[in-house]
């Protein structure tokens, strides 16, 4: 091993490897922890509104199960 240490080209190797490992790791990161906050939060809104499943949405006023309420801004 001390033989190796001893090559400047293959010691600057294992120093861009090790660095781009590092940077590789540190972009992958901020998306994970997103993801997983996401995650979280979905979780969170169905225990909540007792959501199950897929979300359908409708301008009715009438209260649907599983159905959100949004505006109908639609001029005639």
């Amino acid at each position: 091993m001390d033989e190796a240490m001893d090559h400047p080209l293959l010691n600057k190797f294992i120093k861009d490897l090790i660095l781009q490992i590092f940077s590789m790791i540190d972009e992958q990161e901020p998306t994970e922890s997103k993801r997983h906050r996401a995650q979280g939060i979905i979780k969170i809104a169905k225990r909540m509104f007792s959501i199950k499943g897929v979300l359908s949405y409708t301008v009715l006023i009438q209260k649907i199960p599983n159905h959100l309420v949004y505006k109908n801004n639609v001029e005639d």
